[in-house]
């Protein structure tokens, strides 16, 4: 699907990019091991890995079918409690949730599957420090991106700025530069005044992008922060530059959007809004459209 529209003197064409579905591919493994289980209805293993996979397409009441009939035939198994513990949190039991994985953690199997899930109930409860526990906890059993994020998350909610900087310095060390945790450290920084930190850490990577758009934003934001206005606007035309000719050579979606960051950077807000509205009419479902938009709307009323 295409669809072209005009801004100022730059056409843009939108090129639908379908977002790929493993639903599909899902079904065909729960339908796969429901001919296994036909044929070994006594093995546990197959009913507890069809419950992984109902969980993770939401069917949890299926999910936890599999789960009774798994216990049934290897009630001393620990890997079911776990199961059940992460399928209640998906489905929104909490308590109940927090109960089975602190016991599965208690029978002396370290997972880090269970540290971040009862992490995220705790989280969700407000309940920081101990959510921080977790995270750590599952940081020193798997260094994962998500985990630092995570630890580092509640370490700001807690107010341990200098910890949280530190926690995604370590991740940086520890997972050969993460983008994710580049961007943490970034915004822990900005949010601190430490403008030429900032800085220093995104000239770091910088050379070594293919698409530097929204690092250059990053870096003017921390110039004007500095009070350099002139360089904070270089990079911002930079960033426009570069998302023009990405337009030029395969106009998507994600183009657009970088164009329109660039265009509220540099205060055409008029224009970037009539762009995004474009952009979330073509693809509706894309949420970064969607959030973007917003923001600049309410930027634009807060203005009047």
């Amino acid at each position: 699907m295409f669809k072209a529209f005009a801004s100022g003197a730059i056409f843009v064409t939108l090129l639908w990019v379908s977002p790929s579905s493993s639903h599909e591919s899902v079904n065909v493994q729960i339908s796969a091991l429901g001919a296994k289980i036909q044929k070994d209805p006594k093995n546990p293993s197959l009913y507890l890995e069809r419950a992984d996979l109902q969980r993770r397409e939401k069917h949890y009441a299926e999910a936890l079918r599999d789960l009774d009939r798994a216990q049934k035939l290897a009630p001393e198994r620990k890997d079911i409690v776990l199961e059940r513990g992460l399928t209640l949190a998906a489905k929104g039991d909490t308590e109940e949730a927090e109960k089975l994985l602190s016991k599965y953690l208690a029978m002396g199997t370290p997972s880090a599957k269970a540290f971040v899930a009862r992490g995220k109930i705790r989280e969700s409860a407000l309940r920081y420090a101990d959510a921080r526990s977790d995270y750590a906890a599952a940081v020193a059993l798997e260094p994962q991106p998500d985990s630092f994020l995570a630890r580092g998350r509640m370490d700001e909610a807690l107010g341990h700025w200098d910890d949280a900087v530190r926690g995604y310095e370590e991740g940086l060390r520890m997972l050969s530069g993460a983008v994710v945790l580049r961007l943490a450290l970034v915004r822990v920084e900005q949010k601190q005044g430490h403008y030429e930190r900032v800085i220093a850490v995104i000239d770091e990577i910088l050379p070594k992008l293919p698409l530097k758009a929204d690092w250059l934003l990053l870096r003017a934001d921390a110039h004007e922060g500095a009070g350099r206005t002139a360089e904070a606007r270089k990079d911002r035309e930079a960033a426009l530059r570069e998302a023009d000719e990405r337009i030029a050579v395969r106009p998507t979606d994600y183009a657009a959007i970088a164009r329109v960051k660039a265009l509220r950077a540099l205060g055409r807000r008029e224009e970037a809004l009539r762009e995004i509205e474009i952009v979330v009419q073509h693809a509706p479902k894309l949420d970064e459209a969607r959030t973007l938009r917003d923001e600049i709307r309410a930027a634009m009323a807060g203005k009047r």
